[in-house]
């Protein structure tokens, strides 16, 4: 119907300042070395219109806020490691600090009644907070590539396993929390 029509409007606006370096080091034929560093300082702005308090994305308006993606340094270091001319083995570890939480507010719980059964939501009120970041993380990731060309040709074959964020067997950063809608 008619009261189904969203509008997204978007006219607000950001400041972004930020530094990235990388260096890559080839020093020899059985191991290349990568590092990266970035620092990132985004604030936006989101006009707050028609008394609304967030837009269809949840984001805030009417403040200058950081948005949910944002994290202010990420290092990552990669080696590529070739023991001999078919294998690669590539270790990635990263570090990046946490991205912006929410404060979590009451859960409240309402009911709908669908087919004449009563089914019960939950949801989670959560608030903008400039101070409350998640816990940093740290992934590890390990690629293992067997490569060979066939010969008198251009084409190159290459089979590989991977495994992302091997330390997350080992810790639990502090993230938002989030409730099931259905179960609360």
């Amino acid at each position: 119907g008619p009261d189904d029509t969203f509008y997204n409007h978007s006219d607000g606006y950001a400041h972004a300042a930020g530094v990235d370096l990388t260096a890559e080091f080839k020093g020899s034929k059985y191991i290349d070395i990568f590092f990266s560093f970035s620092f990132l300082y985004l604030r936006r702005f989101n006009p707050q219109t028609e008394s609304k308090k967030t837009r269809l994305t949840n984001e805030p308006t009417g403040i200058w806020y950081y948005p949910r993606y944002h994290r202010f340094i990420t290092v990552k270091g990669m080696l590529a490691i070739k023991p001999c001319s078919w294998l690669t083995i590539t270790p990635k570890l990263s570090f990046a600090t946490g991205e912006p939480r929410k404060r979590a507010g009451e859960i409240t719980k309402t009911g709908v009644n669908f087919n004449g059964r009563n089914i019960t939501f939950y949801k989670q009120e959560e608030f903008y907070s400039d101070t409350r970041r998640n816990d940093f993380s740290i992934p590890f990731d390990l690629k293992v590539a067997v490569h060979f060309y066939i010969p008198r040709s251009k084409v190159r074959l290459e089979a590989y396993a991977a495994v992302q964020d091997l330390f997350s067997l080992l810790y639990r950063p502090k993230a938002s929390i989030h409730i099931d809608k259905f179960s609360g």
